[in-house]
């Protein structure tokens, strides 16, 4: 039990397969905070699940102002005893971006589109440069503070070590870890090469999520609300779907994809002559000069073509062209008055 965190059983915050999440006060700061509450099998082979070990070490591992950070953990005796708990105490955000997408009354500009986005694209170079790839970034996993307009990128139960540094070896040109699971990232935001099976792929997965988020802030020609991209009902329809924006896999724009364990023949379908964005968001790419060439150049079938998230900050689509991105505080504002707390 903590003497620091003091727990409101009755404002409960979430629930999954593997624990629930409760709202509390950390009495040290008197700031609200989150307390995810993991079950632990004492008496069985269970144990603590893989997945909050994982998210212990990364969030030990990991500080930056964009990834959720941990504040402290602890243990507490279940009412069994078979039980117990151990909970991880983070900080409070009062909502997540799968939410603030689902309020069709919030319209982005294109200056909080930047903004959310290369709040996204700095923690996720930070994991990158710590060889961690994040395997489950979705809207939803990235959590706002309203009050500040500061996003986290959390729930890294699926995160992994995708490689580990050599002496002389460019950023660019690491080594991927062999012997993942293609089966990560929920299905909307998941990249082409795991569809097929891939086994070795990095940080490239998390920027095709990324994208897959951008493009969920954008409105669409012909369609009454904004929404995912690709939010198809099955794999194959998903892929279908990607296809038919960017093209079939060939030798010209994916020529490794046929070696891919289960790498399938797709109806061909030929690359569009014009950057597809423009047309799947044509009021957006008028709005901002680069626009279409950017979102291009997360979303490229190819995992070698996309860029990294360091390229994607650093881009000047993000940090010089207009509109400038929204300040934290301006995306606090957007958000504030429209969310329930």
């Amino acid at each position: 039990m903590s003497n620091r965190v003091k727990i409101d059983q009755s404002a409960l915050l979430g629930e999954g397969t593997y624990g629930r999440v409760f709202k509390g006060v950390d009495t040290v700061t008197n700031e609200p905070v989150a307390i995810k509450r993991a079950k632990v099998e004492i008496r069985s082979a269970g144990g603590v699940h893989f997945t909050t070990i994982r998210e212990i070490k990364i969030m030990k591992k990991l500080n930056h102002p964009n990834l959720m950070n941990l504040i402290e953990i602890f243990n507490e005796e279940g009412r069994s005893e078979e039980t117990t708990s151990v909970s991880l105490v983070m900080p409070f955000m009062q909502t997540d971006l799968g939410s603030v997408f689902n309020d069709r009354s919030i319209i982005f500009t294109m200056a909080h589109v930047k903004g959310i986005m290369s709040q996204i694209f700095s923690g996720l170079d930070h994991m990158h440069r710590n060889w961690f790839v994040h395997r489950d970034l979705k809207p939803a996993n990235v959590f706002l503070d309203t009050s500040t307009g500061v996003c986290k990128i959390g729930d890294f139960g699926f995160a992994r070590i995708y490689g580990t540094p050599h002496a002389g070896i460019h950023e660019r040109k690491r080594p991927f870890g062999g012997n993942m699971t293609p089966v990560v990232v929920t299905q909307w935001y998941r990249a082409p090469e795991l569809f097929f099976g891939s086994t070795h792929y990095g940080p490239a997965v998390d920027i095709w999520a990324a994208g897959c988020i951008m493009c969920e802030m954008l409105p669409r020609p012909n369609k009454k609300h904004r929404g995912p991209l690709f939010d198809a009902s099955n794999d194959i329809e998903q892929l279908q779907r990607i296809f038919q924006l960017m093209g079939t896999p060939s030798e010209d724009n994916w020529p490794l994809a046929k070696e891919l364990p289960g790498f399938k023949l797709f109806t061909h379908l030929p690359p569009p002559n014009q950057p597809w964005p423009e047309t799947a968001f044509p009021e957006s790419c008028s709005a901002a000069v680069g626009t279409a060439e950017f979102i291009s150049s997360l979303l490229t079938i190819d995992p070698n073509d996309r860029i990294s998230a360091d390229e994607a900050l650093n881009s000047e689509y993000m940090s010089e062209r207009n509109p400038r991105p929204a300040s934290e505080n301006i995306i606090a504002n957007l958000v504030r008055s429209r969310i329930s707390l």
